[in-house]
């Protein structure tokens, strides 16, 4: 199955990192252990009590926080590990790529990330 990069977009080192009220689940939705660090385009950064090695595949649920603009927008992607940091109050900190696919899911679960993403990038 092919990649799916959106043509639109600069590339990923270049994505504005934002910090979203959005609740951040890695691997299931029940845990509410995870934290996002900041999130772009291209991936996100967390803190999990959870270990990961560099290249392991993820998938990351994320919701909009109630208080939010943004409350109730879901919203799930794979992404891999391409780093992590050293713990802190027994999380490590993790960064991911995403994953995006050429298929109809993936392309849906783009353009809920990019509807988040650009209700705040002017903020």
């Amino acid at each position: 199955m092919a990649l799916f990069k959106p043509p639109d977009l600069p590339d990923k080192r270049k994505h504005r990192r934002l910090r979203l009220p959005l609740e951040c689940y890695v691997n299931r939705k029940s845990s509410i252990s995870d934290r996002q660090s900041n999130i772009s385009y291209g991936g996100v950064s967390f803190y999990s009590p959870k270990s990961f090695n560099i290249d392991d595949f993820i998938m990351i649920h994320f919701i909009g926080e109630q208080s939010s603009s943004i409350a109730g927008l879901k919203f799930s992607s794979v992404g891999k590990v391409v780093w992590s940091e050293s713990e802190m109050d027994g999380k490590r900190k993790y960064g991911i790529q995403f994953k995006f696919y050429d298929d109809p899911f993936c392309r849906q679960q783009f353009t809920l990330l990019r509807s988040a993403i650009e209700q705040f990038e002017n903020v």
